[in-house]
């Protein structure tokens, strides 16, 4: 028995997917044919003779919404200072920084400000960078 439920439940959606089927293949065929839709009924509008019902302010049900409140400290969004040094700057330092020796230290710097490439390293840390980099040349 449970099997000729399952498959009765099988054929139930094999009609419903093809008059689905149908159904599209119709408004496909309405739509391309060129003819007109069936005209839609109009949504009831009120006439004249029917009062308008408004409610008045003390009726209304919905407390009036409260405004948000309101922080003591106006955080004011910094805009970021473009840096004074572009990547291919910083990147031809980082390239002869490292060709003098400094390779592994380089490597060192880049992962600390990034994942390891100089791509990755965000533009408000480039002077930061910047300065390390130049310090290894001042330790020699």
């Amino acid at each position: 028995m449970a099997r000729f439920s399952e498959l009765d439940s099988c054929i139930r959606e094999l009609r419903t997917a093809a008059q689905a089927i149908n159904n599209a293949a119709d408004s496909l065929t309405d739509f391309y044919s060129g003819k007109p839709k069936p005209a839609e009924p109009e949504p009831e509008l009120l006439t004249l003779n029917e009062p308008l019902i408004v409610p008045s302010p003390q009726e209304d049900p919905t407390p009036p919404a409260k405004p948000p409140p309101k922080s003591k400290a106006k955080a004011k969004p910094k805009k970021a200072e473009p840096p004074s040094i572009t990547i291919d700057e910083l990147r031809e330092l980082i390239a002869t920084t490292a060709q003098s020796g400094f390779r592994i230290e380089v490597k060192e710097l880049l992962a600390k400000y990034g994942s390891g490439k100089l791509s990755t390293v965000p533009p408000e840390n480039y002077e930061k960078l910047k300065s390390e980099v130049e310090g290894l040349h001042k330790n020699e």
